[in-house]
């Protein structure tokens, strides 16, 4: 019990510690992903031809990517910079867009 208990309190300590503002003026964060697009439905009826029968799903697939960095002045202001891309591409035929953002 001794043991868990002193493992605990260095923990504690090490955790407290690891907070301090020299640990987190700056970061980077990279994300790969899903992405699934609320609803691209098309309304059946006259027009509509071959992309009448699509759903939300048949364009979920597994192309998002992030990566930006952050640096804190202090703890309440700071500067952020990140990019984002997405592709939604249906595989049945050339229906797909690319999503970018700064």
């Amino acid at each position: 019990m001794n043991k868990i208990s002193l493992i605990a309190a260095i923990l504690c300590v090490t955790f407290a510690f690891s907070q301090d503002n020299h640990y987190n003026k700056f970061s980077i964060e990279v994300a790969y992903g899903l992405n699934h697009p609320l609803s691209p439905k098309v309304n059946s009826g006259a027009g509509a031809g071959v992309l009448s029968d699509l759903d939300a799903g048949d364009f979920s697939e597994f192309k998002h990517f992030d990566i930006g960095g952050r640096y804190m002045i202090n703890q309440l202001y700071g500067f952020k910079l990140s990019y984002a891309y997405d592709r939604f591409q249906y595989d049945a035929t050339s229906l797909a867009i690319n999503y970018n953002r700064i």
